[in-house]
């Protein structure tokens, strides 16, 4: 039985060392840029009331301008 495990275990090893071998086909990169495009406008970036749709498909309708925002999970606030 411990002879069928380590083979199996050795074979899973050789796969996983063939799975991460290099191809010849050339990888295709996207640039990086440092900042964000903003465009260039005048004034007020948006004019409210705006309506947004969430993720459960829902519009929800911002009336005026937030003061505050809550955020229920800390990746999310470490981007904020």
């Amino acid at each position: 039985m411990k002879k069928i495990i380590s083979l199996v275990l050795a074979l899973l090893i050789l796969l996983s060392f063939g799975a991460c071998a290099q191809t010849d086909e050339p990888v295709q990169t996207t640039p990086v840029t440092t900042q964000p495009s903003i465009p260039e406008t005048t004034g007020s970036l948006s004019h409210y009331p705006i309506t947004v749709t969430d993720h459960a498909g829902r519009d929800v309708v911002i009336e005026e301008e937030p003061q505050r925002l809550v955020s229920g999970y800390y990746i999310s606030t470490s981007l904020l």
